[in-house]
């Protein structure tokens, strides 16, 4: 019998329906929906109509479907149910605010919340790559490469707002703590996209910086020091000796107050990207467009450390190998390899 992996959500329940005896599977499902937010209705193949019924009645004003998926493993038909949470308990605080394009090209400000609990909430920005993001999640998290990604608990809707719901990566972290965000590939678009975006996009990709090699520092911040995205496009980018003097020996600081290497986190980072190449080198269900890699570390000896992909909003399911990131992937290693 097939199993759904569904780590990615802390809670969760499942409703094995073998029959047509419905009312009974919708007060178990609403039943499981107040307790855990999500429920995962499970069935063989023959039971699919039952399956696909039960999901059906759970649409009403308490328990809104927002989004189901649908596939056959070997003998089981198996439907996600993901159900926006209107209201909770948390204290959620704007961290960041992002002035976001809409579909007619005006400005519309939206903020990314915390909460104490350590998630976070990041603003629909954009209804059809929201929505591909959160397929990105569904995707991957089952996969090898989802030990790389944040945790997704799903879709909220809180004060008319719609938000993916995320881990926050620093929470918990003791400063002084350095990030640093790497956007990864060449080319940063979909295959779809118009021609217009293809063209903009590629004047992008500016020689002698580290964009033509397939990757770019976007954002860092390492204790005390900032290296901020518009210092970053008021250079055109950083060039790879910038990279390294400005970026990664910045990062890997020992403390706020020295230039010392941390030769144990350097350590740590190359492993994690060496795994990270074998699990994409194998094909890992789709290619990622214009993701990030987001590094973490708390500036301390024995600190803690993360390594994450971010930003999948641009993530396209299917079976080809993504040669575009491991372009940038293997020419962002040689760096780490070489300070």
């Amino acid at each position: 019998k097939a199993t759904v992996s569904v780590l990615y959500w802390p809670m969760y329940s499942k409703i094995i329906i073998r029959n047509n005896n419905y009312v009974n599977y919708v007060a178990k499902a609403k039943k499981a929906l107040d307790d855990t937010g999500v429920v995962i209705l499970e069935g063989r193949r023959d039971d699919a109509e039952h399956v696909v019924r039960v999901c059906n009645m759970l649409e009403c004003p308490e328990y809104k479907v927002v989004g189901t998926q649908t596939g056959c493993v070997g003998k089981t038909w198996c439907i996600w149910v993901h159900v926006v949470v209107q209201s909770d308990d948390e204290n959620w605080q704007t961290i960041e605010k992002l002035n976001v394009k809409t579909s007619k090209g005006t400005d519309k400000h939206g903020d990314i919340l915390a909460s104490p609990s350590g998630r976070l909430l990041k603003p629909y920005q954009h209804a059809k790559r929201a929505a591909v993001e959160v397929n990105g999640f569904r995707t991957l998290s089952c996969r090898k490469i989802g030990d790389y990604l944040p945790r997704f608990y799903g879709v909220r809707v809180m004060d008319g707002e719609t938000y993916l719901e995320l881990e926050d990566l620093t929470h918990g972290l003791e400063g002084p703590v350095a990030t640093a965000d790497i956007k990864m590939g060449r080319k940063t678009y979909d295959d779809h996209a118009p021609e217009e975006k293809k063209a903009r996009e590629a004047k992008k990709i500016i020689p002698g910086k580290c964009s033509e090699l397939g990757f770019k520092l976007v954002g860092m911040k390492a204790g005390s020091y900032a290296l901020k995205h518009y210092d970053i496009t008021a250079k055109n980018g950083l060039t790879p000796e910038e990279f390294k003097e400005l970026g990664l020996k910045k990062f890997f600081k020992q403390t706020d107050d020295s230039d010392e290497i941390d030769r144990e986190a350097l350590k740590y980072f190359i492993s994690k990207l060496a795994d990270l190449n074998d699990i994409m080198s194998e094909g890992y269900g789709g290619v990622l467009r214009a993701a990030s890699i987001f590094l973490i570390r708390e500036m301390r000896p024995n600190g803690r450390m993360l390594l994450k992909l971010i930003d999948l909003a641009h993530f396209t399911p299917g079976n080809d190998i993504d040669a575009n990131f491991l372009e940038g992937l293997a020419a962002l290693r040689t760096f780490f390899n070489e300070i």
